[in-house]
């Protein structure tokens, strides 16, 4: 995560009466400490404001895979999926390609596979982790 635009659009379909619920790993492959330390605080602060926070956790095996594909469903109706990671970095620097469509076979695909993944290939997001507490610290202030 690390997306505040995204984080306050979020919170506020929270807000509207709209439940969200987001899958996550919880730890990124290849993060520095501040970029972890980041995605824990954005994670935290989403659960925080009522979204539904699942997160798959190391390491990755065939059960519970590192959630790199995003995809979003809303109303049933319309579905998004690519490689953009939301990130600024990722949206500035990187090549990214995804696709929104409202195909109604699409989308129903997309929620299906969504619906398995938040059941039974990702766990709750509970709390920060014991283990990631030193890397509080580096989290700017804005984000808390």
């Amino acid at each position: 995560m690390g997306n505040p635009t995204l984080e306050s659009e979020l919170i506020a379909a929270v807000k509207r009466g709209v439940y969200v619920r987001l899958i996550a790993p919880e730890i990124l492959n290849g993060a520095t400490a501040p970029e972890q330390a980041l995605q824990i605080a954005s994670l935290t602060k989403l659960k925080a404001f009522g979204i539904d926070v699942h997160v798959t956790k190391p390491p990755s095996s065939a059960n519970y895979p590192y959630m790199h594909a995003r995809m979003a469903v809303s109303d049933q109706a319309v579905g998004y999926l690519g490689s953009i990671s939301f990130s600024p970095n990722s949206i500035t620097f990187n090549r990214e390609v995804g696709l929104i469509l409202d195909s109604y076979e699409f989308v129903h695909t997309l929620q299906k596979q969504f619906d398995i993944d938040f059941t039974t290939k990702s766990v709750p997001f509970c709390c920060l982790r014991r283990n990631l507490v030193h890397v509080k610290s580096n989290v700017p202030k804005s984000i808390l």
